[in-house]
């Protein structure tokens, strides 16, 4: 009897710990996901200044969804805006400081091995030669941790 209270114990244990992760990430939110990473691709105009808050917003209303969908959709998107908007970089400051999860998750979009190498290149030169005044912590930030690989 007892190894039987043992066995289900441990069973409830291991769904309790595969379910929540799955439980949080449900289809919908998903869903809403990509519809906000999407959004946030399609911010090419220079009006889109807050790109970066957009992006938050995404990462806050999903970290549930991060494990599915953040290894390549979300490291576009944050590749996106660092070689389309390098000028809004300075944005970053307040997340460095006030959220470093979601800084770290920002600096995780340079590592990724499936990047565009000429990508990866030039958000490292903008990085070296166009780092906004105010912004130099988050350009070491970034030329320490960009990944280019051949």
């Amino acid at each position: 009897m007892k190894k039987i209270t043992y066995f289900i114990a441990t069973l409830s244990l291991m769904h309790i710990e595969t379910g929540y992760a799955a439980g949080t990430c449900t289809s919908n939110k998903l869903a809403a996901t990509q519809k906000r990473v999407a959004a946030v691709m399609k911010a090419d105009t220079p009006k889109e200044s807050n790109s970066w808050e957009k992006l938050k917003k995404a990462f806050d209303g999903n970290r549930g969804c991060m494990a599915v969908y953040e290894a390549y959709d979300f490291g576009e998107a944050i590749r996106h805006l660092m070689t389309n908007h390098w000028d809004q970089i300075g944005k970053l400051e307040k997340y460095m400081k006030s959220d470093s999860n979601f800084f770290q998750f920002v600096i995780s979009g340079l590592k990724d091995e499936t990047a565009n190498a000429e990508d990866l290149k030039k958000i490292q030169t903008l990085a070296q030669t166009k780092c906004p005044q105010g912004a130099e912590a988050i350009c070491k930030e970034v030329v320490d941790n960009v990944k280019i690989t051949p």
